[in-house]
C-alpha cells in the first residue's frame, strides 16, 4: 500500500520525513518520493523490522529547494508485501524571505553594537 499526502494550502513544505517500518517482521525497503513544481525526488533506505520494542523503525526523509506538493511513502518487505506503519511524520516549512531579512537585520544590529562597545 502506498501512503500519499497532498499539500494544497497553508505553509509551503520543503522538507518531510517519517519514522516508518514494515508491518511484517524482517528486512524491508522504505521509499519516500516528493513531487512539486514539475520536479520529483525519491530516496530509499533498507531496514529490519522486529518485535523487540527497540524502535526498529527507520527515519527517512527528503529536503528540497522547491515546494513539495505531493509526498508518497512505500515499504516493501522480503516477501514482496507492501504494508507499512508510520510512527511519526515530520514536515518543515522554510521561513519567508521577509522573516529572514528581519532576522538578518537584527543580527547586523547586534554586531554593530558589539563592535561599537569594543572600540570605546
Amino acid at each position: 500500500m502506498q501512503i500519499r499526502l497532498l499539500f494544497t494550502s497553508g505553509l509551503p513544505v520543503y522538507d518531510a520525513g517519517a519514522a516508518i517500518q514494515a508491518d511484517f517482521f524482517g528486512a524491508f525497503v522504505a521509499t519516500i518520493c516528493a513531487y512539486g513544481n514539475n520536479n520529483s525526488d525519491c530516496w530509499s533506505e533498507a531496514g529490519v523490522s522486529n518485535s523487540n520494542g527497540d524502535s526498529s523503525a527507520i527515519v527517512i526523509g527528503v529536503k528540497e529547494p522547491w515546494q513539495i506538493t505531493t509526498l508518497d511513502f512505500t515499504v516493501v518487505d522480503i516477501n514482496g508485501n507492501n504494508d507499512e506503519a508510520i510512527g511519526s511524520l515530520y514536515l518543515s516549512s522554510v521561513p519567508e524571505p521577509g522573516t529572514i531579512m528581519l532576522l538578518g537585520s537584527g543580527v547586523l544590529g547586534l554586531a554593530a553594537m558589539l563592535r561599537r562597545k569594543i572600540n570605546l
